[in-house]
């Protein structure tokens, strides 16, 4: 019978083409049958030349001696249509006997194709047989999406376990009992632990976690909507880069490679339009850039990663979080962020045209006025650019700047909310006067919101260009460094408990300084200890 069955190779890829004997034309209804193989691997190849012969044999032979039934006939006439593998068939017969086993050089050639495959995800192998199955028990699973993958896997590992299980037994061990036909993965009881590992349900992929995550935030925790942009923004180019999967299938290589490509991806990678419409890998195809994300920015992106797996598995979507607590360079560690500002800095500031030239107080007033305001006060640039007129307020006789949430306002943390004593030396300057003078409900109202940045952005872009052009070209001097000199100053005094300027700057709740001096003002303990501080240099210019 061999002269009915070619092996032909087109291209790379092996096809089995046999013809149907005259006698059985009218029932198979065809003349012949071609069939590719699905391997580039000859000796694979003609391993499965002789299991199809042997199949179609035993097949020729029941429809000779008339021994087909009518769900075998059926099968017949589907497969003379459809082209399943003659193997179907023979499943549909009663009986046919078995087919000759394999010997141990075959069986080994085939369980390293099954373990190539599953190693490369590569299932076309066995789709025709996971098609067979879905139909046998009325199961949809749609190719390419991560349950039929797993689908997939489950039945390669399966395979592979009955080849090592057959191998044992051609080695002459008998402790486990040996296959009486061919291997077959497919039996009811190895497919139902399949299906009922792979219809569990599936776990959200990384978006919907993300988005769980962000509303968790909202509603539990109080997150600001400005807050939730930006974690969003991070969330999605981790995304970018590792893709949107179930988040039970990243694995230690997936945040790897979320480390090493945000060591080289630009630092405008979620600001820039053009950026956005390319990929990740487009995108670095392009480097090497030449402005990269700081360490301190990369490590941001990998916290919340690290925060987003923890959610996951404090709510079982996985078992364990897999995403390791990164850790900060030792240049990085040694770091101690923004400096203060010193003296001679302080000097040469103030002397710029903002504080030297009457008409900015005037049409500008927000360039005289926060630098002072940030100075004395300790407070955030956007906390600053950020007031209403209503939030200068007078608390038991005390004027005090009311940090709030209200209206379109943004504050760092629950702590930034706060009652801030205005220091005696910015009400000498006048600026009761000035809040007198504002028509507008916020205190500068020539500063504009942006999205993901507030009211802070465009002042913040003025200090900047003025520290770097008439103060100082350290770059870890920035307006921030306005607080650093508050903060330090206040700390070296000594005469105020780190608490209390805690609770000034923002750090600690300002109720247990309310709790603690319970027998006289808290709001004159917090005018105390801003009252304390004393930059050290003559500005009384700006008086």
């Amino acid at each position: 019978m061999s002269h009915h069955f070619h092996l032909s190779c087109r291209k790379v890829w092996y096809y089995l083409r046999f013809r149907i004997p005259q006698d059985l034309i009218s029932l198979i209804k065809r003349r012949e049958i071609c069939k590719s193989l699905k391997t580039r691997d000859k000796k694979v190849a003609q391993i499965q030349q002789k299991i199809y012969m042997a199949q179609a044999s035993q097949l020729f032979l029941l429809a000779r001696s008339g021994m087909l039934n009518a769900q075998s006939q059926k099968a017949i006439d589907q497969t003379s249509q459809g082209f399943q593998k003659l193997s179907e068939l023979l499943k549909c017969t009663e009986d046919f006997g078995n087919l000759r086993p394999l010997n141990t050089s075959e069986t080994s050639l085939l369980m390293d194709k099954h373990r190539k495959a599953l190693v490369n995800r590569d299932y076309s192998s066995i789709e025709n047989e996971v098609q067979m199955i879905c139909e046998e028990n009325q199961l949809t699973l749609i190719p390419k999406t991560s349950q039929y993958n797993l689908f997939c896997r489950e039945l390669l590992k399966s395979k592979i376990t009955d080849f090592e299980k057959e191998l044992m037994h051609l080695d002459g061990n008998y402790n486990l009992l040996p296959t009486a036909q061919p291997i077959q993965s497919s039996d009811s009881q190895t497919i139902q632990k399949i299906l009922d590992h792979v219809t569990k349900p599936i776990q959200p992929c990384y978006s919907e976690v993300v988005k769980r995550y962000l509303r968790m935030k909202e509603q539990a925790d109080g997150m600001e909507n400005r807050v939730i942009v930006q974690y969003q923004s991070h969330f999605d180019c981790i995304q970018r880069i590792i893709g949107d999967r179930p988040v039970n299938e990243y694995t230690d290589d997936d945040f790897m490679k979320a480390r090493e490509n945000l060591r080289k991806l630009p630092s405008t990678t979620n600001q820039s339009e053009r950026y956005k419409n390319m990929s990740i890998e487009e995108i670095l195809a392009e480097g090497p850039h030449k402005k990269l994300y700081a360490e301190r920015t990369q490590l941001k992106f990998l916290d919340k990663m690290n925060s987003l797996f923890k959610h996951a598995a404090a709510k079982d979507y996985i078992r364990k979080s897999l995403c390791p607590a990164w850790k900060a360079s030792k240049e990085l560690e040694d770091d101690e962020g923004y400096a203060a500002f010193s003296k001679e800095d302080l000097e040469r500031f103030f002397q710029t045209s903002y504080f030297s030239r009457p008409a900015v107080r005037i049409k500008n007033p927000e360039n005289f006025w926060i630098a002072p305001i940030g100075l004395y006060s300790g407070l955030r640039i956007g906390e600053i650019a950020q007031l209403y007129v209503e939030d200068i307020r007078e608390i038991d006789g005390i004027w005090c700047f009311d940090l709030n949430r209200k209206k379109d306002k943004f504050l760092k943390t629950k702590n930034s909310k706060r009652i801030v004593p205005i220091h005696n030396f910015l009400l000498e300057m006048g600026f009761l006067e000035y809040v007198k003078t504002v028509k507008d409900q916020r205190l500068w109202s020539k500063l504009k919101w942006i999205e993901k940045a507030g009211y802070g952005k465009d002042i913040s872009n003025r200090m900047a260009k003025n520290i770097r052009r008439n103060v100082t070209d350290d770059t870890d001097k920035v307006f921030h460094s306005f607080r650093n000199t508050f903060a330090e100053q206040l700390n070296q005094v000594g005469n105020q408990p780190d608490e209390n300027i805690a609770c000034v700057l923002g750090h600690e709740v300002q109720y247990k300084i309310t709790k603690k001096y319970r027998g006289e003002k808290a709001t004159q303990v917090l005018a105390d200890i801003v009252n304390s501080f004393d930059p050290g240099v003559d500005l009384n210019h700006l008086l």
